[in-house]
């Protein structure tokens, strides 16, 4: 879906755009930053989806982060 975002705004001649989303379109959002942060003016994202580290991802969480 980010991917076809960016080809509408390339089509439509357009270098950066508000975003704004909820669930999946916060998703859609998140990655057209990702992928083309300078076309991002601004963004409004009700609910949330996170853009994970996956490195870091690998690594574990100190015992105490792990507990609960």
């Amino acid at each position: 879906m980010a991917l076809d975002i960016i080809a509408l705004m390339e089509a439509l001649h357009l270098d950066k755009a508000v975003f704004g989303g909820y669930d999946g379109g916060v998703r859609a959002a998140d990655v057209v930053s990702v992928l083309g942060p300078k076309r991002v003016k601004a963004m409004v994202a009700v609910s949330g989806y996170g853009v994970d580290d996956l490195k870091a991802n690998k690594e574990a969480l100190p015992p105490a982060a792990e507990y609960g």
